[in-house]
C-alpha cells in the first residue's frame, strides 16, 4: 500500500515517547526495542516486511509510522514480540552476516517512500555531518518526515536551523510553540520565554513559558530563571514578584546542584532579608560558595529594598537591542546563564535566547541551553552542553577571546564563554 498521499499525520502528545525506540545489537541479530505508554494498546501495532526483508513498515492506528524505511540490508527474518510486563514491543532482526549497522533504515520505504520520526532525524544528523555535499545539502529533506509528525528532536533542530536565517525567523517561533503548547517540551517553552522577554506586549506570556518550563525539574536553569524573575531585587523585569517562592525555588534547585546563580541570589534575598528571615552571615556564606565555583566572578552583595528598580534594558551599540549593558564589567547581565562580561557590552552567547547578535537566534544540541557544533573547526557536541562539562556556552561563528581563566571544562568554572581552549 502507498501511504505517500495519505495526510499528514503528527504524533499524539501522549504517545511521543513511543517514538524513540533503541537498538541493541546482539551477535547474529539486532534488537529494536519500543517502549510503550499508558493508553497505548500494543495489540494494534501492525508489521509488514517486504518480500526481499529489505525494507519495514510498523505501525499504529491514526499515527506516523514508528519504524518505517528501507533496511541497511537484506536480513534471514524479522520478528515482533509484546512485552506487557515491561510495557515493551520488541522486533528482532536476523542478520545474513554479523554486523552493527549504524542506521536500521537508511532511506525512505521504496514503496510508501515513508521514513519513521526517529530514523528521518538519524538520517538526517549523519549527511549533515557528511563531508559529501551532495549528501549534506539534500539532508533536509529527511528531517521533513519528523517535523511533520511532531517529533520532538526534529521541531527543536529545524527551529534552530530557520533562526538563524532572518528570513525564516517565524518559521522557527511557529515550530517552537508547537513543541512548547502541543507537546509541553520545557526547552521550548524555556527559548520562547526567554524570547519574549523583553518584548512589552509579551511579559505576561514569557513569565507563563518560563513558569512552565521550570516544572521540567531535569532543566535547572529554567527554574533558576523563574526564581530570578520573582524576586523583587534582580534586574529581570517580571509580571509578578513573589521573594517567598523565589527562595523556595533557590534552595530546591540548589538541594540537587549548587548552582552559582541561584547562590548569589538567594544571598542577595538573607542578605536583605527579604523573603527571609535576614542572615548576613549566611549571605556571606552563599555569596563566597558562588564566587569560588564562579573564580571570583560573582558581585558582591549589596543592599536593596524591595522598591528596587531593575536596570533598564540598553542597546548601546552592540546591536542586538536584547541584553544588559551594565555600567561595572563584572556584574550579573541576568539573562538566566549565570555567566559574568568581562567587558560590560560583550554579548553573551550564552544559549539563553535573550542577548543574541540575531534576537530570536536559540539553540537546541539536546541540551536545552548549548548551540549545536557544526563542522568547520568547532568542537562536536556532546549533547551535554557542548564541551563536556554541561554548562558550557558554545558560539556560532566567531572564536572568542579567553579569559585567562578556563580550568578546562569550558572556562571560568564551566559557565564562560571561552571554550576555544586546548
Amino acid at each position: 500500500m502507498n501511504h505517500q498521499d495519505e495526510p499528514e499525520l503528527m504524533i499524539d502528545p501522549k504517545f511521543q515517547d513511543v517514538y524513540p525506540w533503541e537498538l541493541t545489537p546482539t551477535g547474529p541479530y539486532i534488537v529494536l526495542t519500543i517502549h510503550y505508554v499508558e493508553g497505548f494498546d500494543p495489540s494494534k501495532v501492525t508489521m509488514k516486511v517486504s518480500d526481499k526483508k529489505d525494507a519495514i513498515s510498523v505501525r499504529y492506528p491514526e499515527q506516523p509510522p514508528i519504524v518505517e524505511g528501507k533496511l541497511f540490508g537484506e536480513v534471514k527474518d524479522v520478528v515482533m514480540k509484546i512485552n506487557e510486563e515491561e510495557k515493551q514491543i520488541t522486533i528482532t532482526f536476523s542478520l545474513i552476516k554479523e554486523l552493527i549497522p549504524d542506521l536500521i533504515c537508511t532511506d525512505m520505504h521504496p514503496e510508501t517512500h515513508m521514513l519513521d520520526p526517529l530514523s528521518s532525524f538519524l538520517i538526517f544528523n549523519k549527511y549533515s555531518q557528511s563531508k559529501d555535499d551532495n549528501l549534506k545539502n539534500g539532508c533536509f529533506k529527511y528531517l521533513e518526515f519528523g517535523i511533520n509528525a511532531g517529533f520532538l528532536p526534529a521541531l527543536l533542530t529545524a527551529a534552530d536551523i530557520f533562526a538563524r536565517i532572518p528570513q525564516l525567523s517565524s518559521n522557527a517561533v511557529e515550530l517552537l510553540i508547537t513543541a512548547a503548547d502541543k507537546y509541553n517540551a520545557a526547552p521550548a517553552q524555556l527559548q520562547l520565554g526567554l524570547m519574549m522577554m523583553n518584548q512589552p506586549n509579551f511579559k505576561e506570556r514569557s513569565f507563563q513559558y518560563i513558569e512552565r518550563a521550570a516544572q521540567d525539574k531535569s532543566i535547572s536553569i529554567a527554574s533558576v530563571i523563574l526564581g530570578i524573575m520573582l524576586s523583587p531585587i534582580t534586574d529581570m523585569e517580571s509580571p509578578k514578584k513573589d521573594a517567598k517562592r523565589a527562595v523556595e525555588i533557590f534552595n530546591e534547585v540548589l538541594e540537587k546542584e549548587r548552582n552559582p546563580l541561584a547562590l548569589h541570589e538567594l544571598a542577595m534575598l538573607y542578605f536583605n532579608g527579604i523573603g527571609v528571615e535576614k542572615d548576613e552571615e549566611k549571605a556571606k556564606t552563599l555569596n563566597e560558595e558562588a564566587s569560588k565555583l564562579q573564580n571570583g566572578q560573582i558581585p558582591a552583595l549589596e543592599v536593596r529594598d524591595e522598591t528596587y528598580v531593575p536596570k533598564p534594558m540598553i542597546d548601546d551599540g552592540c546591536g542586538c537591542g536584547c541584553c544588559h549593558c551594565h555600567d561595572e564589567p563584572d556584574e550579573h547581565d541576568h539573562c538566566g546563564c549565570g555567566c559574568c562580561h568581562e567587558e560590560p557590552h560583550e554579548h553573551d552567547h550564552c544559549g539563553c535566547g535573550c542577548c543574541h547578535e540575531e534576537p530570536h537566534e536559540h539553540d537546541h544540541c539536546g541540551c536545552g541551553c548549548c548551540h549545536e557544533h557544526e563542522e568547520g573547526g568547532k568542537k562536536e557536541c556532546d549533547g551535554k552542553g557542548g564541551c563536556g562539562c554541561g554548562n558550557c556556552h558554545c558560539h556560532d561563528g566567531e572564536k572568542k577571546e579567553c579569559c585567562g581563566k578556563c580550568d578546562g571544562k569550558g572556562g571560568c568554572g564551566g559557565n564562560c564563554h571561552c571554550h576555544d581552549h586546548n
